[in-house]
């Protein structure tokens, strides 16, 4: 978990709003409660005062534990008595957090809780450009169905072909933690590219990786625009934020203008990813060839030589979906 890529101060402060509007709802639905049953909050204040008396009755070398014991008892059960006719827990009333496992401090023996890395994940989401689309797109609504089961002109059918990138989908998420891995994702508008990285996406930010995606046109307009302000902290620190990324997915090479500046930041981007085992995805419509053409044989050689690459192929999905 790359907790680099997010502002920590502000995850732990929506942790901590979140918790104290748990307490606040808490406390109106106790306040609810001894409206409706007096007699609970008469209990409690019951329990104290016995508490009291016992302490005194102990100083003064009085106390009778078996009478105390047993209005005690008589008190506790009449009020659990009470919060079942409430419809309420037993424990009800007693100290309440919204996280028992962490008491609500985060962390669990210096390690960060589930609650809290619930919030970390969001966050991951709303940096990841993805929040909204990863709805939908996503494993759990992956369909193969979709695909035709006609060979047609190919090695086999797209149905084929895409059930085995879907494999390697799956495989690629097991095995994310352990060993990475870059994929290169090759084939035409509508095959399915975007959606299968998207499930992946999905799958590894709710596991708690962060994930960053941009299209290439993306990532060269920021670099564009921060080179026109002439910012060249800004850039470092765009080159840092891609380069945190856990995972990084760029969408649709090949689609981008191209001049030598923006060659290099592309090299550079990939390269660096490389060189420091930092996953990465790529998708383009474009061929083996035809990115060996456009990137110089420089780029497209970096490329190959480290990615996996999947190829999509058949009827445009997009299409046929939008004509059902």
């Amino acid at each position: 978990m790359n907790l680099n890529a997010i502002n920590m101060k502000d995850v732990v402060a929506e942790y901590q709003r979140s918790n104290m509007n748990y307490y606040r709802d808490h406390e109106a639905e106790e306040k609810a409660l001894y409206e409706a049953y007096p007699e609970i909050k008469e209990i409690g204040g019951d329990l104290a005062e016995l508490s009291i008396e016992r302490a005194i009755s102990r100083m003064s070398g009085r106390e009778d534990a078996d009478s105390y014991e047993s209005k005690k008892e008589s008190l506790i059960k009449r009020r659990k008595d009470l919060l079942r006719q409430a419809g309420k827990a037993e424990d009800f009333l007693e100290r309440r957090y919204s996280c028992p496992e962490c008491e609500d401090t985060g962390y669990v023996d210096g390690n960060m809780c589930r609650c809290l890395k619930e919030f970390v994940v969001k966050a991951f989401y709303r940096e990841s450009g993805l929040s909204e689309v990863l709805r939908k797109e996503n494993f759990g609504n992956f369909s193969l169905d979709i695909f035709s089961k006609e060979t047609k002109n190919y090695e086999m059918s797209q149905y084929e072909n895409m059930k085995n990138n879907l494999d390697t989908a799956v495989s690629y998420c097991d095995d994310f933690a352990e060993k990475g891995g870059n994929l290169l994702f090759i084939g035409k508008a509508g095959q399915g590219k975007t959606y299968l990285s998207n499930c992946i996406a999905e799958r590894l930010l709710r596991e708690g990786h962060f994930v960053l995606y941009e299209t290439i046109n993306g990532i060269l307009s920021i670099y564009s625009s921060y080179i026109n302000n002439k910012a060249d902290k800004d850039i470092r620190e765009l080159n840092d934020r891609f380069f945190d990324a856990e995972l990084l997915i760029i969408d649709d090479l090949g689609t981008e203008s191209l001049n030598s500046l923006m060659l290099s930041h592309i090299f550079e981007l990939i390269n660096n990813r490389i060189v420091y085992n930092r996953p990465t995805i790529i998708s383009t419509n474009l061929g083996l060839g035809e990115l060996r053409e456009k990137y110089s044989e420089r780029v497209a050689s970096r490329i190959m030589g480290n990615y996996k690459v999947c190829h999509f192929y058949g009827d445009n999905i997009r299409y046929n979906n939008l004509n059902a």
